[in-house]
């Protein structure tokens, strides 16, 4: 049964997407292994600005979203992802964070990788 599942299905609908947010959670590594090659993820639950666990969903939903992304990209996710203690997000916040000016360049950038599955 376990290969049927992880095989056959041609469609993946994930509620309450939100849930496995990083590569640490036990519902993200089953999710992995799925072959399924049309996901939708559902959430109504905000993603708070956490980079990391935005590169992690979208990894789920979209397999290929980490070849897709320049090295420079991931590493700034990754970075982002890390600052877990302070607030920081998509837009320019009030100025309570040091942010390197190329920050926003890279924020398009990945929004336009993005923009085509969500």
């Amino acid at each position: 049964m376990r290969e049927v599942l992880l095989e056959a299905p041609g469609l993946l609908v994930l509620d309450e997407g939100h849930t496995p947010r990083n590569q640490r959670s036990h519902i993200w590594k089953v999710l992995t292994k799925s072959q399924t090659p049309k996901r939708i993820i559902l959430s109504g639950t905000p993603f708070q600005n956490n980079f990391s666990e935005l590169y992690g969903t979208l990894s789920l939903v979209k397999p290929s979203f980490p070849n897709m992304i320049p090295p420079e990209l991931k590493t700034f996710c990754h970075k982002q992802g890390q600052r877990s203690s302070k607030k920081w997000g998509w837009e320019a916040d009030s100025g309570n964070i040091e942010r390197d000016p190329s920050d926003d360049d890279k924020i398009q950038k990945l929004k336009l990788l993005m923009d085509p599955f969500v």
